[in-house]
């Protein structure tokens, strides 16, 4: 993953996205895809911000859930995960294998064990977070999470926890506890900016050197074409150290390499023992994948990692699908590769698989399941609203004449289509309704019932739109 995007064929994207989502059943690797569009669909990305706008459409369901139907939880590979105990552990893990469970269920072997211990469960969002933080109440009782008594949160971003980190030493790295946490949303980061290039009597675009700053203090790179020579570079990042002293400030990356300048101390073994299990890491960047990797490199530590290279589409965060690989690879690290998927139908199973198979992800290798027949017929747009009628006569002709793989008519649960946008997505789903009687819904369902079906509008960045 080069720069701010991962690029990449759309269909592997998008359908990777999909069938990591557990609202979704469609598609399968030998679909006939019959495409709607005015030109090469050429290469497509997805680099982050908003996931893939969903809408759902009235009709007959069929087959929900049927991915998870025969799970016994846990597996033998799971097992091992939630009981290890030894040196640090990265397992990699498809989607609907089981690992944010099985993290869970580990977190809760631990502190079931020792209620005292310095437990800490590190997830990417601060939803995963809240959700984490719930199965834990549920199964321990809020006391044993009660975070006042511990030096780290029990559940958190990585960020919670390196502010955690620094908040405890950071007499070790010469800055006064009562720190402040810039806030982006405040203008508390465009101020600081503004006063740093005025300082340096530098022309530069705020916003451009916003993004230049945070790509370099997490990839420790510059993005291409910042608009700055090298020795104004140097001069940027030392006067923003500056300036973030004299205010007994942290951005978010800062918090970050102070925690891992803290861990690189010799005197790190002093901390208390760790038990630390992170969800998601290919989606850190990679200053926050070495935070991760220096705690485990701690000899009070037992840290257990879980991701997929597959999986990662925050590439405008600087995520580093590469990170997992890199532990993988590592002699320091025990491997656990967790192969049966649980939660997905088989044909959004072997659909994405297929699509994945020769990109080298080590989280594209699940063991195969047999094919259930399913078809969903897929079509794809551009923003021309003339495609919108084009796409509108395609499925009530494939409709009016199509058969599904059991012989019956084609019902409008049996397509899909893909929007480059997620606000096309709102345009083409209210014109079908609107302007061709074919109803639409525009809501997430935790569940589909029976008499729903729907049809997938997937909004998702073109590159160069």
């Amino acid at each position: 993953m080069g720069g701010s995007e991962r690029e990449g064929d759309f269909d592997s994207h998008i359908l990777n996205f999909l069938a990591s989502s557990h609202r979704l059943h469609t598609i399968t690797s030998e679909t006939s895809v019959p495409t709607v569009t005015a030109g090469d669909a050429g290469r497509w990305s997805y680099s982050g911000g908003s996931k893939p706008a969903l809408s759902f459409v009235e009709g007959k369901h069929l087959g929900w859930g049927q991915g998870s139907s025969c799970m016994s939880f846990p597996s033998k590979e799971q097992r091992t995960m939630i009981e290890h105990r030894g040196r640090p552990l990265v397992v990699v893990a498809a989607p609907g294998t089981g690992k944010t469970r099985a993290l869970v269920e580990r977190m809760i072997g631990l502190l079931t064990e020792d209620a005292t211990r310095e437990v800490s469960f590190i997830t990417f969002t601060r939803t995963s977070r809240r959700d984490t933080r719930k199965k834990l109440e549920t199964n321990l009782g809020a006391s044993v999470l009660d975070e006042v008594e511990f030096t780290f949160p029990r559940t958190s971003t990585l960020h919670t926890y390196a502010k955690s980190l620094v908040y405890r030493y950071s007499a070790r790295i010469g800055w006064l506890p009562n720190f402040s946490v810039l806030i982006d949303d405040k203008g508390e980061r465009d101020l600081l900016l503004d006063e740093l290039v005025s300082d340096l009597g530098l022309r530069l675009d705020i916003k451009s050197l916003s993004k230049g700053l945070s790509c370099f203090r997490s990839t420790n790179e510059w993005p291409d074409g910042f608009p700055a020579s090298t020795s104004e570079r140097i001069r940027l990042l030392e006067r923003f150290e500056v300036l973030l002293r004299f205010y007994n400030t942290f951005d978010m990356e800062g918090l970050v390499i102070s925690a891992c300048k803290i861990l690189m101390d010799s005197a790190a073994d002093l901390l208390p023992p760790l038990y630390l299990q992170v969800d998601e890491y290919q989606d850190l960047n990679p200053n926050d994948q070495w935070l991760i990797q220096l705690a485990a490199s701690n000899s009070n530590s037992k840290v257990v990692v879980v991701g997929d290279d597959a999986q990662s589409i925050y590439g405008l965060r600087h995520a580093n699908y590469r990170g997992i690989r890199e532990l993988w690879e590592s002699a320091d690290w025990d491997k656990i590769r967790f192969l049966d998927c649980y939660r997905l139908p088989v044909h959004i199973q072997n659909a994405a698989q297929a699509l994945i198979a020769h990109e080298g992800y080590l989280g594209g290798k699940v063991n195969p399941r047999p094919d259930n027949g399913r078809r969903i017929l897929t079509l794809q747009t551009t923003t021309s609203d003339l495609q919108i009628r084009a796409i509108a006569k395609r499925i009530v002709g494939l409709k009016s004449t199509g058969l599904n793989h059991e012989g019956q008519p084609l019902a409008y649960m049996d397509f899909m289509v893909l929007c480059p946008t997620s606000v096309f997505v709102n345009t083409m789903a209210t014109s079908l309704q609107d302007d061709f009687g074919i109803p639409t819904k525009q809501q997430v369902r935790a569940s589909i019932p029976d008499d729903v079906w729907k049809l997938v509008l997937a909004g998702c960045g073109r590159k160069g739109c």
